[in-house]
Parts: structure tokens; C-alpha cells; sequence
């Protein structure tokens, strides 16, 4: 089991590199003593004896023999030593399990996610206001199709407005989602032109209040096309393809 070493007052063992620290520690005894074997190794109680604590930890006797009593000679393994080694550091410089921050890790620390805000947070927004301005495209598509399909039927000259199909998409008569948070119109949409031509703007705008507050959409649909501004600052639609962004 290791060999044997006894210690008794304030002598150290015979392990050169601790020397230094045992004499600041004081008397000690350290004890080990196998229990019942687990496989081919077996589990065993360490004690320590400090002035603070001269009786230390001992452990029980084995059968036949009398209890061991300070100062008497005890095995020491590899285990034992290391475990002798923590004891006397924990004497010496407090248990490492009780260590908090410094002040400069707290620092670094508040840094690293103030940086981390600094940059997340606009990207954060940015999304958000990308995907409620994608529910505006969508809206103002429905209202496209659907009122394409109003100035078909009435053929060349034409004209729709988005009161005639607001049930198709799901409006009120007030021309807001049932939800509440979108407002959809337009002045009126046409049919003109050889070959014919939609022509019109469809705006679809935020509801204040709501958290599409601040955002809005003009959809121009002209000979040329179909062109989308967008603004994130007002509820008020582009009033041409040259105000408001590109979306």
C-alpha cells in the first residue's frame, strides 16, 4: 500500500519539495485505511491532524487492533500524497472552490457583451423590419392579383379599386387586416393602352400603435413594370418609384 511515514510534532515528512510549506502549516498526522475492495483496487479515508484540529479525521480501527492514535505510523499512497498536497494548499491559500471574479474579469466580461449588443442589436431590428415589410409585399401581391383579375373582367378602360375585393384579401371596409395592423388602398387600378397595360399604385401602410408602426409600402405598377419602395421611418407610402428604398 506505500510506505510508511511518521510524523509527530512540527517535523515534515520526507517529501523535500513541501518542506517549506508543512513547517508554515504546523503539526499534522495523515491517515489512510482500505474499506472493502472495489475489483482490485480498494477505497480509503484519508485524516488530517492540524493544530486547529488535532483530533483530524481517523478512521475507524480494524477488527483485532486498537486505534491508532497521533503520531503513529501510517501508509501513505499516491493518493494519500496528493490529497496531502490540497489539504495543505487549501491551509495555506483558501479553498479554490471559494474564488470569485476579479474586477478586471467582470470588466472584460460587461465589455465583451456591450460589444456584443452594440452590433447585434441594429442587425436585430433590421430583421424585424425586414420580415413585417415582407408581410406588406405580400399583402400588396394579393391586392395586385386581385384586382388584376377586377379590371379583367371589366376589359379596356376599366377601372378597380380595392373596396370591390377586399374580401379576397381579407380585408374590413375600412381597408385594414382583421388583425389591425396593416392598412391597404389605392386611388384606383386600370386597364389602358394597346397592348392593354395595368396601370395604378396599391400602398399598403402600418397602423400606429402597432408594431408596424413606422413602416410602409407603394407598389407603382406602370408600362414599364411593377416597382416597390419601401420606407421604415412613416406610416406615409412613397409618393413616387424615386422616394423611399429600393425593397
Amino acid at each position: 500500500m506505500g510506505r510508511a511515514v511518521r510524523a509527530s510534532g512540527p517535523h515534515p515528512p520526507s517529501f523535500p519539495a513541501l518542506r517549506p510549506h508543512f513547517a508554515l502549516a504546523g503539526p499534522f498526522r495523515m491517515e489512510e485505511a482500505p474499506t472493502k475492495n472495489v475489483g482490485a483496487f480498494g477505497r480509503k479515508r484519508i485524516g488530517f491532524a492540524t493544530p486547529e484540529h488535532p483530533a483530524g479525521r481517523i478512521s475507524a480501527p480494524r477488527r483485532g487492533m486498537a486505534p491508532r492514535k497521533s503520531g503513529d505510523a501510517v501508509h501513505v499512497g499516491r493518493s494519500g500524497r496528493v490529497a496531502m498536497v490540497i489539504g495543505v494548499r487549501d491551509k495555506l491559500f483558501g479553498s479554490s472552490g471559494q474564488a470569485g471574479f476579479t474586477l478586471v474579469e467582470l470588466l472584460i466580461v460587461i465589455l465583451i457583451v456591450g460589444i456584443l449588443s452594440a452590433v447585434a442589436l441594429p442587425l436585430y431590428l433590421g430583421y424585424t423590419s425586414d420580415a413585417r415589410l415582407a408581410e406588406a409585399k405580400a399583402l400588396a401581391g394579393s391586392a395586385m392579383t386581385s384586382l388584376s383579375g377586377c379590371v379583367q373582367v371589366k376589359g379596356s378602360g376599366g377601372n378597380c379599386v380595392v373596396s370591390e375585393v377586399q374580401q379576397r384579401v381579407g380585408l374590413d371596409t375600412a381597408g385594414k387586416t382583421y388583425d389591425g395592423r396593416w392598412l391597404v388602398s389605392t386611388a384606383q387600378l386600370s386597364v389602358s393602352g394597346t397592348p392593354p397595360a395595368l396601370l395604378g399604385t396599391i400602398t399598403v401602410s402600418g397602423v400606429a400603435g402597432k408594431n408596424t408602426d413606422g413602416l410602409s409600402l407603394a407598389m407603382f405598377a406602370e408600362t414599364s413594370g411593377v416597382t416597390l419602395r419601401c420606407d421604415t421611418t412613416s406610416v406615409t407610402p412613397p409618393a413616387s418609384t424615386s422616394s423611399g428604398n429600393a425593397c
